[in-house]
C-alpha cells in the first residue's frame, strides 16, 4: 500500500503526503528498533547500524512492492529478497 501511495499525484496533496511520510517513518522506526534489539541480543553483528539498515530496507521495499504490481513471481522474489538480506548481513 505504501508503494502505491508514494506517487506524484498523492505526494502533491499535503495531507496525503503527511500520511505517507508518517507511515514510512513509523515503519522505519519499528524496524530500526527491532534491528537494534537483535544486534544487542547478538543476533546481528555488533557493527550493524540499525538506522542505516532500516533506511536501506525501507527503500528496497518500495521498489520490490512496485515491481510486484508489474510482474509477481513468488520464487523469484524470494530469491531476490534472500540475496538482499544476505548482502546486508541479515
Amino acid at each position: 500500500m505504501m508503494a502505491a501511495m508514494a506517487s506524484e499525484d498523492v505526494l502533491s496533496e499535503p495531507d496525503l503526503r503527511t500520511r505517507v511520510e508518517d507511515g514510512l517513518e513509523s515503519f522505519h522506526a519499528r524496524l530500526a528498533e527491532r534491528l537494534s534489539h537483535d544486534r544487542d541480543q547478538g543476533l546481528l553483528p555488533a557493527i550493524s547500524d540499525p538506522e542505516t539498515i532500516a533506511s536501506v530496507v525501507v527503500t528496497y521495499l518500495q521498489g520490490i512492492w512496485r515491481m510486484a504490481l508489474v510482474d509477481y513471481e513468488r520464487p523469484r522474489f524470494e530469491r531476490q529478497i534472500g540475496a538482499f538480506l544476505t548482502g546486508l548481513g541479515l
